[in-house]
C-alpha cells in the first residue's frame, strides 16, 4: 500500500503487506491513512483533506474511521 501527499514535497509512505493479505483490511489502510497523516507538516494539519482509495479500500470499517475522524 502507498500513501502520498500531492504538492507537499516528499511525504510517501508504504507498507509491505503478504501476499495473501485480504484486499479489504481495514487495519491495513488505517495504517496508511494514520502514517500519511502524521507525515503533514503542523503548520498545515488543520488543512481538509481529501482521502482516496481505489474499491479495494472499501470498507465499513474503514469509513466509519474516516467518520470518527472528520475526515
Amino acid at each position: 500500500m502507498l500513501s502520498g501527499q500531492h504538492q507537499r514535497g516528499p511525504g510517501r509512505d508504504e507498507i509491505q503487506r503478504p501476499g495473501n493479505a485480504g484486499a479489504n483490511t481495514a487495519a491495513d489502510h488505517i495504517t496508511a491513512l494514520e502514517s500519511a497523516l502524521d507525515q503533514r507538516p503542523a503548520a498545515v494539519r488543520a488543512e481538509m483533506v481529501l482521502v482516496r482509495t481505489d474499491g479495494a479500500g472499501f470498507s465499513h470499517a474503514f469509513t466509519e474511521h474516516l467518520t470518527a475522524q472528520g475526515l
